[in-house]
């Protein structure tokens, strides 16, 4: 058999960040508290405990690590796997692309690295 070949369908780059995220969904607003696992313009991978489907809307709040500030974004449920008993990763694709992944990422960053530079 010759060398399993993934082709890459993303159209942004992914970027490998934990943040915290307070989030909702369905028509009663049901509260989610879910981290990231990447992001990128488009979309983010998220952990969280609720076994959501795809096509679930989610209002998503990103919570800053430096300064707490929430930066908000909609999406819908893309794919979902579990990971084992109430650990769920999904995939969200966002419904407007003006979130900026870059900052998020250094901000991030600056607050792991400035506990051990000061």
């Amino acid at each position: 058999m010759g060398p399993f070949i993934r082709e890459e369908r993303r159209l942004s780059v992914r970027y490998e960040v934990t943040l915290s995220v307070v989030a909702s969904h369905g028509l009663m607003g049901n509260a989610l508290t879910m981290t990231t696992h990447d992001i990128c313009n488009k979309g983010a991978g998220f952990i969280v405990d609720k076994q959501l489907a795809a096509g679930d809307t989610i209002e998503a709040s990103f919570i800053m690590p430096d300064d707490g500030e929430h930066i908000n974004a909609r999406g819908t449920v893309v794919w979902v796997k579990s990971l084992g008993p109430d650990r769920y990763r999904i995939g969200v694709a966002f419904a407007d692309s003006d979130l900026r992944p870059i900052p998020m990422v250094m901000r991030s960053i600056k607050v792991r690295t400035s506990r051990y530079y000061g």
